[in-house]
């Protein structure tokens, strides 16, 4: 390749590129609304098809999530409190949630629903307006169940 088709490629490069780019091509980036991370930092409504409904408070820092819910159950010959602690990511509209930390206020009570929350995996997605998550939770690889989220603030 001589130096003058070098120089005439350089040329046409600077001037075809940035013109390609704003006509949105390919090779454009995309816009910064595309790069936005959903903020799902609050406190949400879970229900469940077992019929229980109870809260859980998400904390956000970028895509990482950290949650914690608190839920009273009737469990043998009375309440007991399980507390239920999960780490997660949040990536576009889809939400990952799993148990990091589970436990109840009561030693050795026979119960079945803490054992549903000790290796929690939620796999949802966020609704357009961002006020619902819902998709299927389990304990791989027992069946999975349905979760519903939504915002209350």
């Amino acid at each position: 390749m001589s130096i003058r088709t070098l120089a005439v490629t350089a040329l046409v490069m600077t001037i075809v590129t940035p013109a390609a780019r704003a006509q949105g091509t390919p090779s454009s980036s995309p816009p910064d609304s595309a790069l936005a991370v959903p903020n799902l930092a609050g406190r949400w409504q879970v229900s469940s098809p077992l019929g229980h409904t109870f809260y859980m408070s998400i904390e956000q820092h970028g895509e990482e999530l950290r949650a914690s819910a608190v839920q009273m159950l009737m469990c043998g010959q009375g309440q007991v409190t399980l507390t239920t602690k999960l780490g997660g990511i949040v990536r576009d509209h889809d939400v990952q949630l799993r148990t990091t930390e589970s436990g109840t206020d009561r030693i050795g009570t026979l119960c079945y629903e803490p054992d549903q929350m000790a290796d929690v995996h939620f796999v949802g997605k966020l609704s357009e307006d961002g006020k619902m998550i819902r998709g299927p939770y389990g304990n791989p690889p027992r069946v999975m169940y349905v979760w519903t989220l939504k915002r209350v603030k």
